[in-house]
């Protein structure tokens, strides 16, 4: 918050004290307290007092006093009092609310060893954050001229134009106390600039006032002069519309008859635009329907030829299974007929267990060393032969689920069709990553 606003809102609760006893107070409150008693005597005409504390009893009232003086002492002290608390108490409340309202970084230099800031006045911190707080430098002092330059509201009401040329007059005022100087000549040129600006006015009455001697083009003279050309303006707009009132009302007829023809021309062409919007309309139906004729039509002639091509491929289906069924019954015979004549299976006697014959061992190897020459490190026996003659298992493979040399000729990791849960397709026998260890070969180590 800006310190002139806080300023501005602490007056405005000020001149709301009740502090009737004293005569500097009148309706402006302790506002004396918060502007300065300089300013404030200057605003007001009125010389302030510093009031003191009265005493419990009117220092009037003595043994001699009568009855009815002593009611009357008794009032005005009475008075006096509650006008001193009352004044106390205000000031107390606000130079609370102002710590409140800012940072305590603006005003905590303020503080007394023991009192705290039970004597601080409200104007003592005003002035020690503008002294110290509020610097003007260069440019804020540039803007703040921009500001007080700023154009006029131009929707021209003459209670408008009356504020706009106060709000000149107290800035400038304002401004003076933060030694920012706001010439007369300057605010002069600026109120002149906006009423050209504006184009409210008549030309005449610029010329009026280009034609005044230059002593008499004044502040004052200005204000007066174009607030006076809005007073008449508005004046001359009432009067404006009360003699148009009795031509307004022998008009109205006229108007009425003409709005009626109008109406009714208007109303005649929406019914020929309709008929004619109709008969388009029936046109559209009837060529819809005989083309949903010609439509129904084809589409019963399309449904005939799909229903014959469907009897059609029905009997082929028909003919089909008949001789499929043909071809079943003669293979059947044929399958009775060579069992008939087949001969019993000669029964294979079971092989010796034990260690083959030397030249047995070493067709083997050299059986081995041929077929599977990867694979010359592992332990064959009859079966395992036997089993990869006949292309049953992956001699030399690894599966994680089925372990060593699983059953099938491309048996693998990846090819495995009973994966276990966990099963891993990249393992092999050198990384088995704790797979199966099934028809583990005895040279391989665990």
């Amino acid at each position: 918050m800006k310190l002139r606003e806080l300023e501005e809102e602490m007056s405005v609760a000020a001149t709301s004290v009740e502090c009737d006893y004293y005569e500097w107070a009148e309706d402006h409150g302790c506002l004396a307290y918060v502007i300065g008693v300089d300013r404030y005597e200057a605003l007001t005409g009125l010389e302030f007092e510093e009031p003191s504390r009265p005493t419990r009893t009117h220092p009037d009232i003595d043994d001699n006093t009568s009855l009815e003086e002593r009611a009357d002492l008794k009032a005005e002290n009475d008075e006096n009092l509650e006008s001193w608390y009352t004044l106390q108490g205000a000031l107390k409340g606000l130079t609370a609310n102002l710590r409140d309202a800012i940072d305590p970084k603006y005003y905590q230099e303020l503080k007394k060893p023991l009192l705290g800031y039970k004597k601080v006045t409200i104007r003592e911190y005003i002035e020690h954050i503008k002294k110290e707080w509020c610097v003007l430098d260069t440019e804020e002092t540039r803007r703040i001229k921009l500001n007080y330059f700023r154009g006029w509201n131009e929707e021209a009401e003459e209670e408008a134009l009356a504020m706009f040329g106060k709000r000149l007059d107290d800035e400038q005022e304002e401004l003076a106390e933060d030694n920012i100087i706001v010439t007369s000549a300057d605010k002069l040129q600026h109120y002149m600039e906006q009423m050209y600006a504006s184009e409210i006015f008549e030309q005449r009455n610029y010329d009026d006032w280009e034609d005044l001697d230059e002593e008499d083009k004044t502040w004052d003279n200005a204000t007066d002069t174009f607030e006076n050309y809005v007073k008449k303006q508005r004046k001359y707009n009432r009067n404006k519309r009360g003699s148009t009132a009795k031509r307004a009302k022998y008009e109205s007829a006229a108007q009425v008859q003409e709005q009626g023809q109008q109406q009714q021309h208007q109303q005649q062409r929406q019914q020929e635009s309709d008929d004619g919007q109709l008969q388009h309309f029936l046109q559209q139906v009837t060529q819809t329907n005989s083309g949903m004729v010609d439509m129904n039509t084809k589409l019963q002639e399309q449904m005939a030829q799909q229903s014959a091509q469907i009897d059609k491929l029905l009997q082929q289906a028909a003919d089909s299974t008949k001789q499929i069924l043909q071809l079943a019954e003669q293979n059947s015979k044929l399958a009775k007929a060579r069992s008939n004549n087949s001969r019993p299976p000669k029964e294979e006697k079971p092989e010796k267990q034990g260690r083959p014959p030397k030249r047995q061992t070493e067709r083997d190897d050299n059986w081995k060393r041929t077929k599977y020459p990867e694979c010359t490190t592992i332990d064959w026996d009859n079966s395992t032969r036997d089993m990869a003659i006949r292309g049953m298992c992956n001699i030399g493979g690894y599966c994680w689920t089925c372990g060593f040399d699983p059953m099938g000729r491309y048996h693998g990791g990846r090819q495995c069709k009973n994966k276990a849960a966990g099963h891993k397709d990249k393992a092999t026998k050198t990384n088995r990553m704790g797979g199966s260890v099934e028809n583990k070969p005895t040279h391989v180590q665990l």
